[in-house]
């Protein structure tokens, strides 16, 4: 992330359609390195070894290159922090994610809370733990505002089965999906280090059979009150 945001700023106004080529170029050259993986399967056991470890790495590297030219479509957007009205972004984000997967996301957080930050990270964060949630067959997700040793923090909770016992040890890990194939689990790295570099954090708080709670930890922000009436946004 760091090196993407170093390669805009040396860039300086450069369109963006060169970095968009630059990306498809480069999944161009991943698609022939898949179809070349293809062949060391009719190989012994060894080239069969070799050939899945491959796979795993051209697939991270497609992943990759996709959240990167995502974020170079979008880098000018939010380069710069902004004051941003804390229940009107997470709710920008609650809408979509709750019309697709049919829940509730209840939303506790004070209609004056402003804060000082780079919308994007925290439009993708918040899109990555719920969209997980939802998937996870919540029902119900909260999302609620406090203040906690100095700095302000967004936990996201929800009523699903919990992770998935291959995550729990290690969330934030790159691992494969349990749909199989090439398809890696990326969401939970990408969140926590979006906000890393934005001085927060992600952490996970407790999982299991009775739902999943994170917590955003945000970067030192301005806050005004915590007591308003909360919100709901429903599919």
């Amino acid at each position: 992330m760091a090196l993407l945001e170093r390669v805009c700023d040396q860039a300086g106004d450069a369109p963006a359609e060169v970095f968009a080529g630059i990306f498809h170029d480069l999944r161009n050259v991943l698609t022939s390195l898949e179809l070349s993986i293809s062949g060391l399967n009719d190989g012994d056991e060894r080239r069969q070894r070799i050939a899945a470890r491959l796979r795993q790495h051209a697939a991270l590297a497609g992943a990759l290159s996709q959240e990167g030219a995502w974020l170079i479509g979008r880098e000018r957007q939010a380069r710069q922090p902004e004051w941003l009205m804390l229940r009107r972004l997470v709710e920008s984000v609650c809408h979509p994610v709750a019309s697709a997967h049919g829940c509730a996301i209840h939303v506790n957080i004070d209609a004056a809370a402003t804060i000082y930050a780079r919308r994007l990270p925290l439009e993708r964060t918040l899109f990555n733990l719920l969209s997980n949630a939802a998937k996870a067959d919540a029902g119900r997700i909260e999302i609620e505002l406090a203040a906690r040793q100095g700095r302000l923090v967004l936990s996201v909770r929800d009523a699903g089965g919990g992770l998935p016992e291959a995550m729990r040890d290690n969330p934030f890990a790159i691992t494969a999906s349990e749909a199989g194939g090439a398809r890696l689990r990326l969401g939970l790295w990408l969140s926590r280090t979006l906000m890393r570099e934005e001085g927060g954090d992600v952490e996970l708080v407790a999982t299991g059979e009775t739902g999943t709670e994170f917590m955003i930890t945000l970067p030192n922000m301005a806050l005004c009150g915590l007591d308003r009436p909360a919100q709901t946004a429903r599919a």
